[in-house]
C-alpha cells in the first residue's frame, strides 16, 4: 500500500512538475522600445490599434546595429506578447505602416524598433 501511495504521489508531481521545456523559458511578453534616429517631427506609435505615446528625443548618433538604452527619454516603451503586432507611426512628414515579430528575450531584456 506505501509503494503504491508513493507512486501516485510521485505521477502526480512529474506530470505537474515536468511539464517545463525550452518555449516555457522565456515570459510570453517582451518589453519593446520605440526609437527613432532622424531628427524631425515629433512621431506617434500605435500598435494594434492602442496609441501608446510619441517619440519626442532623436538618437542620431546610433548607426548601424547600435540603439540606446532601452527606456531612454524620449522613447516609447510598451509591453507587447510574443508574436506578430501592427505597428502605425505618423508624424508631420509621413507614416509608416508595418508589421513587427515580437520574439521571446529573457527577463529584464527588450527589443528595440528604429522607426524613421
Amino acid at each position: 500500500m506505501k509503494t503504491k501511495i508513493f507512486l501516485l504521489i510521485l505521477a502526480t508531481f512529474l506530470i505537474n512538475f515536468s511539464g517545463c521545456n525550452k518555449d516555457d523559458e522565456y515570459p510570453p511578453v517582451t518589453k519593446v522600445m520605440f526609437w527613432s534616429r532622424d531628427p524631425g517631427d515629433p512621431v506617434e506609435v500605435s500598435v494594434d490599434g492602442i496609441n501608446y505615446g510619441t517619440i519626442t528625443i532623436y538618437y542620431s548618433n546610433y548607426t548601424g546595429n547600435n540603439y540606446p538604452p532601452c527606456g531612454s527619454n524620449g522613447t516609447v516603451n510598451v509591453t507587447l506578447s510574443v508574436g506578430s503586432h501592427s505597428v502605425y507611426a505618423t508624424s508631420g512628414s509621413g507614416f509608416v505602416n508595418a508589421t513587427i515579430e515580437v520574439p521571446s528575450l529573457p527577463e529584464g531584456a527588450c527589443y528595440p524598433v528604429r522607426i524613421n
